[in-house]
């Protein structure tokens, strides 16, 4: 299970009223009012109009885990999650500067996003 593909959401609000998330798999590229993004869904660029920008959220993983000694931790990783086997995965340990093996069962929590600003 390694998660190469969504890098940002983009949560817009268009010209009709209506919101649409802009999905993109690579960096995004700012200017004085607008965003440069590429949209994985219709394969193109777009111009992202700040003000319109409803919220931005960058993929980065961060687990709550229970370690054997029964502290509980926020791991905070860099989104690539590589799966070992059945019971463990392994993340790199923002943090801590470290690759970190993580026993499944031991995650109580996991956020997936994170805000950003534009």
């Amino acid at each position: 299970m390694t998660t190469e593909q969504i890098k940002y959401i983009f949560t817009y609000n268009k010209k009709d009223g209506t919101s649409r998330d802009v999905k993109t798999d690579r960096e995004f590229q700012v200017k004085e009012r607008h965003i440069l993004v590429w949209d994985c869904e219709n394969n193109g660029w777009r111009n992202l109009i700040k003000e319109n920008i409803l919220d931005a959220r960058k993929f980065g993983p961060v687990f709550t885990y229970k370690k054997l000694n029964g502290a509980i931790r926020d791991i905070k990783t860099d989104g690539v999650i590589t799966e070992l086997n059945e019971y463990n995965i392994r993340v790199w340990d923002i943090q801590n500067s470290g690759w970190r093996t993580l026993i499944k069962d031991r995650i109580q929590e996991t956020i997936n996003y994170q805000t950003i600003r534009v």
